[in-house]
């Protein structure tokens, strides 16, 4: 009897280590993929799949260091307005750093319908498959 419930035991444990490691790898991924994701829905201007990508209380911070923007709410209304003003705007990557959750870029961004051309970069740290914050140097 104690040698099949210790059996009945480990099978049960060994299921259950199995479903959870399933479940984590389903469900893992990595900081390039959440930023790539992040970046198709700009380049599609899609402000929903765009938000999606972001925590709560994702924070942006400007050239100078000063918080720019907080939170989805903000969010949604800035690059809102953007993706309907330049409709037309691209972003693509010319260089790529990723150290362990941060990804840094070096953004090439046209199509605001003056011809121009703008660089900056983005250093995007990612937690828990979201974008919690975001440093701009341009």
């Amino acid at each position: 009897m104690k040698s099949k419930f210790l059996l009945l035991a480990f099978c049960l444990l060994f299921t259950l280590t199995a479903q959870a490691q399933e479940s984590q790898n389903a469900q893992t991924e990595t900081a390039e993929e959440v930023v790539n994701r992040q970046l198709a829905a700009y380049n599609a201007g899609d402000i929903d799949a765009f938000v999606a990508t972001f925590s709560e209380d994702i924070e942006i911070y400007n050239a100078r260091g000063e918080l720019n923007m907080k939170g989805h709410e903000q969010l949604r209304e800035r690059y809102g307005a953007l993706f309907q003003r330049f409709p037309e705007q691209r972003c693509t990557i010319e260089n790529r750093i990723i150290i362990n959750n941060t990804v840094i870029d070096k953004e090439r961004i046209e199509g605001r319908g003056n011809g121009r051309v703008s660089y900056a970069v983005s250093v995007n740290k990612v937690k828990d498959g979201k974008i919690v914050s975001i440093h701009f140097i341009d």
